[in-house]
Formats: C-alpha cells, sequence, structure tokens
C-alpha cells in the first residue's frame, strides 16, 4: 500500500468521525433543548382542546336542557381520553372557567367559560366518562 493511499484511508476516518460528532452534537441540542419546548407547545395546544371541547359540551346540555323548559334535570355521560400523550389530567371549574391540569408535570390552562349565569362545580379524572348535570327547576330561573 502506498503512502498516497495511507493519507486517502485517513481522511476518509477522519471524515467520518467529525460527520458522527456532528450527528451526536445536534442529537444531544435537539434532545435537551429543543424537544422539550415543542412537547410544552403540544401539551398546552392538548389542554386549550380538552377546555374548549368541554366548554362545548357544558353549553349544548345547558342550552339543551334549559331553552322554553320550566323544569328539568339532565344528566349526560360523555368518553374522554384517558391520557393525553400519556399524561393524565383532570378538568375542574374555577370561578367562571374551566381549568385542564396534567397531574404529573406543571403545567396547565384555563379558558373563560361561554356559558353564563350558570354555577358549575365539580371535577373530572382521566380514565372514565364526564358526567354532566343540569338541573333547573322554576325556583331558579
Amino acid at each position: 500500500m502506498n503512502r498516497k493511499s495511507q493519507l486517502f484511508a485517513i481522511r476518509e476516518v477522519f471524515q467520518f468521525g467529525l460527520g458522527l460528532f456532528v450527528m451526536l452534537g445536534v442529537a444531544v441540542l435537539f434532545s435537551r433543548t429543543i424537544e422539550p419546548q415543542v412537547r410544552t407547545f403540544a401539551l398546552n395546544r392538548h389542554i386549550d382542546n380538552i377546555n374548549s371541547h368541554v366548554d362545548y359540551l357544558v353549553s349544548e346540555i345547558v342550552r339543551l336542557s334549559t331553552d322554553g323548559v320550566l323544569e328539568s334535570n339532565t344528566s349526560v355521560r360523555f368518553s374522554m381520553p384517558s391520557d393525553i400523550n400519556g399524561y393524565y389530567y383532570r378538568v375542574y371549574f374555577q370561578g367562571g372557567k374551566i381549568c385542564t391540569a396534567y397531574t404529573n408535570i406543571a403545567i396547565h390552562g384555563c379558558m373563560n367559560s361561554s356559558f353564563s349565569g350558570v354555577e358549575t362545580s365539580g371535577q373530572f379524572l382521566s380514565g372514565g366518562d364526564l358526567l354532566i348535570s343540569c338541573v333547573k327547576d322554576s325556583d331558579r330561573t
């Protein structure tokens, strides 16, 4: 083997090593900085979707059970996702807002409810059905 082919082989090995080093650097950079930001962004969008969905469900139940009716007692069960991307969550009402929080990470979000004049309470833990009850009697208009 002559000296020229030895230098060529050594140069190829160094280029391969440099390429591998750059690829590992990009992978580490992505996994430590970019991936957590993307995950947090996606989890926040899921919270917004859950809040909007629950707001729609509650406002439809309130509308259907109170429009032109003097007295009603309505209870409806809706199936909800058991988890969001592997994280368990809870939905709760807080002062006219619908809130969703993950139970094992510190990410939560609230939105103003679109239904007004209705007292809401309770909470939903992931892994079951969401029960929405609406009671209207002639004393409470």
